[in-house]
């Protein structure tokens, strides 16, 4: 069963799996259609777009999961975001294939697939084992904070400078000074802006004001590096 909303993209998978071993059985336009229509389809594999009115491709996954059903789903993306890209694999989804691609790679995927295992396109498996690699690092480096020194590193984002976190703090303008530095050492970072953008990419919720590292906020941090700040 295929699972898309582009009629372009529908003939084009229709194109790369003609004389295959592989039969469309059914197709819908998004993830609600297809919601609907699989327990009366008899599909051994599901091929799925990312996004979709309605209801993306993950999103049908996770409610299959609900119901019981773990057929195998490949999954057909113009362009994946990191972490969806985590998302589907964390679901277990069996092959992911970019559409640019999929002309030539569906059919492997799809053997592959049909024989038990899995199959993700290269490029993108490789972006999902940097992805996984890294998390690991910042996991590791996160765990590695105290809570005060974690406290500090959001209020250095924020570009406080020491006095305000101090002040903030309730504690001395050298206490804050040390415990930033020693923070550097631990890190092995050089300085406020670099421990700015490491919480900002790596540990922080990206919607979360608190960590808005702005044009501005960098300056002041790169200002209350300087000596004497």
């Amino acid at each position: 069963m295929i699972v898309d909303d582009h009629p372009l993209v529908l003939a084009g998978i229709r194109a790369a799996l003609y004389e295959t071993q592989f039969e469309i059985v059914a197709t819908a336009r998004d993830g609600v259609e297809a919601l609907e229509a699989i327990p009366e389809c008899n599909a051994d594999v599901l091929i799925l777009d990312v996004l979709m009115p309605r209801r993306g491709g993950l999103d049908v996954v996770r409610a299959l999961h609900l119901r019981g059903d773990t057929r195998p789903v490949v999954l057909l993306t113009s362009g994946i975001g990191d972490a969806d890209l985590l998302a589907a694999l964390d679901l277990g989804v069996q092959g992911i294939v970019t559409k640019d691609s999929a002309a030539e790679l569906l059919p492997l995927c799809l053997q592959h697939v049909a024989r038990g295992g899995q199959w993700i396109e290269p490029t993108l498996l490789q972006r999902a084992l940097s992805l996984a690699r890294h998390g690991a690092m910042m996991d590791d480096r996160r765990a590695r904070m105290t809570p005060r020194e974690r406290i500090m590193a959001e209020l250095v984002t924020r570009g406080l400078r020491n006095r305000d976190i101090a002040a903030e703090l309730g504690v001395s303008e050298a206490t804050v000074k040390v415990t930033i530095h020693r923070l550097f050492e631990k890190l092995g970072l050089q300085n406020r802006v670099e421990l700015a953008l490491m919480m900002r990419r790596e540990g922080g919720d990206p919607h979360d004001e608190r960590l808005d590292v702005t044009s501005s906020a960098l300056g002041r941090m790169a200002e209350a590096s300087m000596p004497g700040c």
